[in-house]
Formats: C-alpha cells, sequence, structure tokens
C-alpha cells in the first residue's frame, strides 16, 4: 500500500517484481521513499531504457479493499510498467491499482 501520510486508508497498491537478480537491492527494506526504478539504477547500474505503461479498468479486490477506504467490487485503474534496460534486458515490472476517484490522467499536444 502507498500512504499519503497521514491518512487513514492508503492512496493505492503497488505491487513490484524484480528480475531475480536485482532482489539484493530490497532485501530488508520495508519503507520506499523515492521510486524503486531509481533505486535499481542506482545500486544495480543498470539504467532504465524503455518503460511501457499499459492502463485498463478493473475492480478492487476483497483483500485490498479495507486497505484501500473502497468497497470490493469498485471500479479503479490497474496501471501495469514494464521497466527494460540495456539489450532489452525486463528489469522489473510493477502494478498499481488506484480507485477511480484517485486517477487522473491528462497530456498536452503541441502541433509542430
Amino acid at each position: 500500500p502507498r500512504f499519503h501520510v497521514p491518512a487513514d486508508f492508503a492512496f493505492c497498491w503497488n505491487e513490484v517484481w524484480l528480475d531475480t537478480r536485482l532482489r539484493h537491492i530490497v532485501r530488508g527494506v520495508t519503507t520506499f521513499r523515492s521510486p524503486v526504478f531509481s533505486l535499481v539504477e542506482r545500486e544495480s547500474g543498470d539504467h532504465i531504457c524503455e518503460i511501457k505503461q499499459d492502463i485498463r479498468p478493473c475492480t478492487i479486490s476483497q483483500e485490498r479493499a479495507e486497505t484501500l477506504g473502497a468497497a470490493a467490487g469498485d471500479l479503479a485503474l490497474e496501471v501495469a510498467r514494464r521497466y527494460y534496460g540495456a539489450g532489452g534486458r525486463l528489469l522489473l515490472m510493477s502494478k498499481t491499482i488506484l480507485p477511480a476517484d484517485r486517477f487522473s490522467y491528462s497530456m498536452t499536444f503541441r502541433p509542430d
């Protein structure tokens, strides 16, 4: 869970999977103060060359609902990201579940 302190419930739910060769970087860390990909870059020397992101609708599961201050079945968005290093090596993946009222997406376009 990711909290904005102080808060009665989590802002969102994050899950992160690392290449097993990088597991020593996060072993024993219980609270992250910066993005995991930044920690991976800093500690491994690998640089993130590409991030692929998919956003899709989902519902909040029973096991996550209370932590998120929501009801099971409420609408949410799932943001899945895959972080690639040199040579296309997948370094880490993340999945974030955001209740629908906590997600905003905006873009700015500037024509040539």
